[in-house]
């Protein structure tokens, strides 16, 4: 048998696939520690049983932290850079390489859910920690997040006017666990049918911790280029095509006027008043 060669104008072989970006490690134990003490220091005398906590600083070494016991707290946190941040059980793989390029930073959270997206100049971030003795505590994990997700809806649908505000309920919708804003979970608000609330929670024998990242503009196009596989990928949702935000006409609410009227909602009740 004669030997075999390669046909003329034969297609040139794939280029070669870049590694993923890498994911910042756990912070260390004097960053945790940092934070305990911001915390200790930080925190509000208890207005009808809560207490506020304001910080700034980066993602990772926040999502990380885990007190050993906490009262009825509120964790306000402002982000010195901008974040891409994983679900627990995602991997980097899921990310363009070119992110590394970029200043942002790229961390994995302890709660579950899909890819979220942090700017640092108009979303959110709050959560919301309950011990265990709580009365708005709830074993069942995706009712424990109704009351939450019902606060975020009355004060939204008083914000936007004229919009159809919704908390969800039922089984979770989408694809939320590769992209969070994609999906549609226990609590989670949409805002004339786009999602603007994400909530996610980690728990322990002591507390539970109820994550809330509120998103008015929808950086499609940023994500589209930040998710790498979607043309491969059926799994993988296109950004573009993901109804979250405000619609573009909505005026959006001044950041830290969302943050004031959320803590006003919250501290107004005691969590008796609002579990009842």
């Amino acid at each position: 048998m004669g030997s075999m060669t390669q046909a003329s104008g034969s297609a040139e072989p794939p280029p070669p696939v870049l590694p993923a970006p890498p994911v910042l490690p756990p912070p260390s134990a004097s960053e945790l520690e940092d934070l305990e003490l911001s915390r200790r220091d930080g925190l509000t005398a208890p207005l009808n049983g809560w207490s506020v906590w304001n910080s700034t600083g980066d993602a990772n070494s926040f999502h990380h932290y885990q007190p050993d016991h906490v009262g009825h707290e509120i964790w306000v946190r402002d982000l010195d850079r901008m974040a891409v941040v994983l679900g627990s059980t995602q991997t980097a793989d899921v990310l363009n390489p070119g992110i590394v390029d970029l200043d942002f930073e790229v961390c994995r959270r302890r709660s579950g859910g899909g890819l979220v997206h942090l700017d640092t100049s108009q979303d959110v971030w709050i959560d919301v920690l309950l011990p265990v003795s709580s009365p708005l505590w709830h074993a069942d994990v995706g009712r424990s997040f109704h009351w939450l997700g019902d606060v975020w809806a009355a004060l939204l649908a008083d914000l936007v006017p004229d919009a159809l505000v919704s908390a969800h309920r039922g089984p979770n919708q989408g694809s939320g666990r590769i992209l969070c804003f994609a999906g549609l979970g226990h609590g989670e608000v949409t805002v004339d049918g786009r999602k603007v609330v994400g909530l996610s929670q980690r728990r322990t024998r002591q507390w539970a911790r109820l994550q809330c990242a509120i998103v008015q503009h929808w950086p499609a196009d940023d994500l589209f280029f930040l998710l790498r596989g979607l043309d491969e990928d059926s799994r993988a949702p296109d950004p573009r095509s993901v109804l979250a935000g405000l619609r573009p006409e909505q005026s959006a609410i001044d950041r830290l006027h969302l943050i004031t009227r959320f803590l006003e909602a919250v501290t107004r009740r005691t969590p008796h008043e609002i579990a009842e």
